[in-house]
């Protein structure tokens, strides 16, 4: 492989960016792996609380028309204060 290369810095660069995509691609996969089967509020949400802008069509925040950019301040009339409170109520 390293005859591919003009210089030897250009194959360590290449090397180095491939295992960085190998590792990104692999921490991805498992964050997505370990999010399946579990409930969340159909909409996602930001540590500060505010609602991101992103979301399915068929995800039940957007069809019930939850705005974008809108703080979270309570579920089912209860205060929360953090994403985690949020995502404990919701799979309550």
């Amino acid at each position: 492989m390293m005859s591919r290369f003009p210089r030897r810095a250009d194959a360590v660069l290449f090397l180095a960016l491939s295992l960085a995509t190998v590792a990104l691609s692999a921490t991805a996969v498992v964050g997505s792996l370990a999010s399946v089967g579990r409930i969340f509020p159909g909409f996602i949400v930001w540590d500060n609380l505010f609602v991101v802008p992103l979301g399915r069509p068929s995800w039940t925040g957007i069809v019930a028309g939850v705005p974008f950019r809108a703080r979270v301040k309570s579920v089912d009339g209860q205060a929360v204060t953090s994403r985690a409170e949020v995502e404990k109520l919701v799979g309550a």
